[in-house]
């Protein structure tokens, strides 16, 4: 399943709809001081209709992705979250923006509503016809719950699940010939070495090893979406402070 940011497909909206939130120093919580950007990512596979949304979470100051959060649109679909996406990168506090997240569409009904209209325009740009999927939830009729464990996941495979909010990269000590970090059990020059994503993936490279690749979704460029945030949050704090919006 791959994913796509919404945001370079539709550069135009980032002024007006890419939503950001600012963390003040004080507030109270374990929220680290930051403006955090929320990055839509949908699947572009052709003819797929998941009605869901990654959003990868960039921290203005740190300059990358900090979290990954998977929310279903169909409240009464047992995937439908939201939930940590754990094959993507995950920081330490991820589990307190994906609570900052559940709050702001359970309180911002609009937000999810514009949730579910980036959906059903990304998805006819994809396929060039008009979207023929069923009408959504009405946003604010069902509070979500976030999810402390993401359904289905097998954690009982990982070899050691604090690697969730750890991410494992090639390199370092390890040595060519040495057992991959991954846990695939392969020689690292055999496996991570020799696929330049997984280098730069963290657990999201771990995981697919052992759930069976072609199952698995494929994560979106980490650095490649904080560039491009550093960029969005540019011109939508722009776009906020000009006097005439």
């Amino acid at each position: 399943m791959p994913m796509t940011d919404f945001f370079q497909v539709f550069r135009k909206l980032a002024d007006s709809e890419l939503r950001t939130a600012t963390v003040t120093p004080g507030r109270p919580g374990p929220l680290p001081a930051d403006l955090y950007a929320f990055i839509e990512l949908y699947c572009d596979e052709p003819d797929c209709d998941c009605r869901r949304v990654t959003l990868a979470v960039i921290a203005e100051s740190k300059g990358r992705v900090v979290a990954h959060s998977n929310l279903g649109f169909d409240s009464a679909d047992g995937m439908a979250g939201p939930f940590l996406d754990l094959l993507n990168v995950q920081a330490s506090f991820a589990p307190a923006l994906l609570e900052f997240f559940t709050d702001m569409i359970n309180h911002d009904p609009a937000y999810l509503g514009r949730l579910h209209r980036h959906y059903v325009m990304f998805k006819e740009h994809c396929e060039g016809r008009r979207y023929a999927g069923p009408p959504f939830e009405k946003p604010g009729r069902v509070k979500r719950v976030a999810l402390s464990k993401a359904p289905g996941f097998p954690y009982e495979l990982l070899p050691d699940q604090r690697s969730v909010a750890a991410p494992v990269r090639a390199g370092g000590k390890v040595g060519r010939n040495d057992p991959c970090p991954c846990g695939s059990g392969k020689k690292l020059k055999q496996c991570c070495l020799s696929n330049p994503a997984s280098r730069t993936l963290g657990t999201a490279a771990a995981v697919p090893s052992m759930l069976g690749r072609d199952s698995q979704p494929a994560p979106a460029d980490p650095w490649a979406l904080a560039d491009t945030a550093r960029q969005l949050i540019t011109v939508a704090l722009a776009w906020r402070t000009n006097p005439r919006h």
